[in-house]
């Protein structure tokens, strides 16, 4: 009789392990899947900040206008939308800008005058990406981000 007590005891304690154990499993399993939701939370807040902190018109023909200054310390950085053509006024702020004639990076191509005078660079980004622009000497003036 004893021995019989003992063996549910010990069984029933097994039992206690065995839902402690399931019930372990269950509380990180719902610590993952909040953690999980959090995150996607956060990513498309992100995403949308993004996109939209930097709104970029976009002209009758389905281009999207930007405009900048070029100084000796290059122009601001910008943002464009993947695919959708982009018409990018450059004007000149200084007399004689030497290097900065014209400009170069991956995503085009362009040899201009930006002296006291606007020019336009015309280009459809292909993919997303950090571009860097450079004056004809290779130094850095702005950064297009393309998203």
């Amino acid at each position: 009789m004893a021995n019989q007590k003992t063996i549910e005891r010990i069984k029933r304690q097994e039992e206690i392990a065995k839902q402690k154990a399931i019930e372990k499993k269950i509380k990180r399993n719902k610590i993952i899947i909040i953690m999980s939701s959090t995150l996607g939370v956060v990513l498309l807040i992100l995403t949308l900040i993004l996109v939209f902190s930097n709104p970029t018109k976009i002209d009758s023909d389905g281009n999207q206008i930007v405009s900048t200054t070029m100084t000796f310390q290059g122009s601001k950085d910008i943002t464009v939308k993947v695919g959708q053509p982009v018409k990018w006024t450059i004007k000149g702020a200084n007399a004689e800008l030497g290097c900065m004639d014209g400009v170069k990076s991956d995503l085009f191509s362009f040899n201009g005058v930006f002296s006291n005078r606007e020019s336009t660079v015309r280009f459809t980004p292909r993919s997303r990406g950090t571009y860097r622009v450079t004056c004809s000497h290779g130094n850095e003036v702005c950064i297009i981000k393309v998203v």
